[in-house]
């Protein structure tokens, strides 16, 4: 079968057709936006060590559909991925020994120096990455830096001898770049060893430099770049030539390794979160957060999340304390931390489907409405409601009471007077002579009821301050009139 390519070149205008082409045999469908990649960190006990979770075997196949979408969830794959803020454990491999790597070293050294050049290579090569896979083991013994010199500086010359010069002046920067006290000298590697390593550090020497600052956040912090300390405590910066470093912070018995690039006039940034880098465990069988219970603040998952620099962060752990039939799984934005979705798969019974659903949910946000939980609102504690606040007490007008008082003494003085004034008068018929006498009789009826009101309503005014306040209250209105007014006295409950 013979394949016949013919190509051409158009104006500007033409070079459009193809595009208009594949348009309309397509019928204008829209092109399918690739998902953000995604990786998969798992919550688990702290107190359950490797006692196998309840929820395994669901936990297995919602991986397996993870991966149908793209998410990364192999620990090898999670440990390769180009994302520097990732924090790893600093031995990886507890399987592996210092004793394993010298030896697998001495091996390699061995082979070049039988003329084995290409499995020198590979063994080196293998041998290096394991340690930088596993720098806690590094730091851990005296006579590493002897060793890892000797390994770096067997692979350049390796390299050199199979004519690879750019690899083998990469070798021998890394040795410089790690240990920059440590030269290569003729009696122990050569004359080609001492001549490349002159070369190489004249090449570092030229090059622009880069800065590095780390900011472990705890006090007790041992800081290594490449294998090598470099400081201790809460912080550190550093200038470097460009290039790929590995810092390693260890805290007590724990470490984490962080893998930086420094570029030329720029400051890369380490930032460490302890609390959440110590909580996050990696093995080569198992990455995933290891907490009480299982179940994480959510500030610490975005902490996480703010630091991946190329792939948003699954999250899936227990449900809910008491619910260890069901799985709680939140999605996270890289960079930002925001949480994009939450749900729960509320069962795990033997339902694939609901599975397969509930990974395309985490990973698509399909499906909403079958899985999705509300966002955790901080709750405050209940309390019994409340009575009613009473209003404030009235303290009322004292002066109101005291001219009531007043008013009603008087009335009742002066009613009193006309009364005794004209109990002695007595009317003859006269009809011009009664009047005045019937006039005054009314003047005395109206100022003895008057001052009778008057004392009562300021007798209730004296008792309602001097009283608790009822939940009724008490009203007193006056109407002037033309001759005297009128009083009414109200009370609302």
């Amino acid at each position: 079968m013979r394949v016949l390519v013919c190509t051409a070149k158009l104006p500007p205008a033409a070079a459009l057709l193809p595009l208009v082409s594949t348009a309309l045999l397509t019928g204008g469908a829209p092109v399918a936006r690739a998902e953000t990649s995604k990786i998969f960190l798992e919550l688990r006990d702290a107190d359950s060590g490797a006692a196998r979770a309840p929820h395994d075997e669901v936990l297995g196949q919602l991986r397996l559909a993870l991966r149908a979408h793209g998410v990364v969830t192999e620990p090898a794959r999670l440990a390769e991925l180009p994302n520097e803020r990732l924090p790893l454990d600093g031995h990886w491999d507890r399987s592996l020994t210092w004793a394993d790597l010298t030896s697998q070293i001495d091996r390699g050294v061995r082979s070049y120096l039988r003329g084995n050049f290409e499995v020198a290579t590979a063994q080196l090569e293998a041998t290096l990455e394991l340690i930088r896979r596993n720098p806690a083991l590094a730091i851990r013994d005296a006579g590493a830096r002897h060793w890892i010199t000797r390994a770096l500086v067997s692979l350049a010359l390796t390299r050199l001898r199979s004519r690879d010069r750019e690899g083998a002046l990469d070798a021998m920067t890394q040795q410089i770049s790690t240990f920059p006290d440590r030269p290569v000298r003729r009696d122990d590697f050569g004359d080609r060893g001492e001549a490349l390593f002159r070369e190489a550090k004249d090449q570092l020497e030229r090059a622009p430099r880069g800065g590095l600052l780390v900011e472990a956040g705890e006090p007790g912090a041992r800081i290594y770049v490449n294998e090598r300390e470099r400081g201790r405590g809460a912080g550190l910066a550093l200038e470097l030539a460009p290039g790929r470093y590995r810092v390693l912070v260890a805290v007590g018995e724990l470490s984490r390794v962080y893998r930086v690039t420094v570029h030329a006039d720029e400051r890369a940034r380490v930032t460490v979160d302890w609390r959440v880098d110590a909580a996050l465990e990696s093995s080569a069988r198992w990455i995933g957060l290891r907490l009480p219970g299982g179940h994480a603040d959510p500030a610490m998952l975005a902490s996480l999340a703010r630091r991946l620099a190329f792939h948003d962060a699954i999250f899936v752990g227990p449900h809910a304390p008491g619910y260890q039939r069901g799985l709680w799984g939140a999605t996270y934005e890289r960079g930002t931390g925001r949480r994009l979705r939450a749900g729960v798969l509320s069962t795990l019974a033997s339902d694939p489907g609901a599975v397969r659903r509930f990974a395309a949910y985490l990973a698509t946000g399909s499906g909403a409405e079958e899985f999705e939980a509300p966002a955790r609102r901080p709750t405050t504690p209940r309390t019994a409601p409340s009575a009613p606040r009473a209003a404030p007490p009235d303290d009322g007008d004292p002066w109101l009471g005291a001219i009531f008082f007043g008013a009603g003494l008087a009335s009742l003085g002066s009613g009193a007077y006309l009364a005794v004034a004209m109990g002695g008068a007595h009317c003859t018929g006269d009809r011009d002579a009664c009047a005045p006498i019937a006039h005054a009789s009314t003047w005395a009826i109206a100022l003895l009821t008057g001052g009778a009101v008057s004392l009562g309503v300021a007798t209730l005014l004296f008792l309602e301050d001097r009283a608790p306040a009822p939940s009724g209250r008490a009203h007193v209105h006056l109407i002037p009139m033309r001759a005297g007014g009128i009083a009414t006295l109200g009370w609302q409950f």
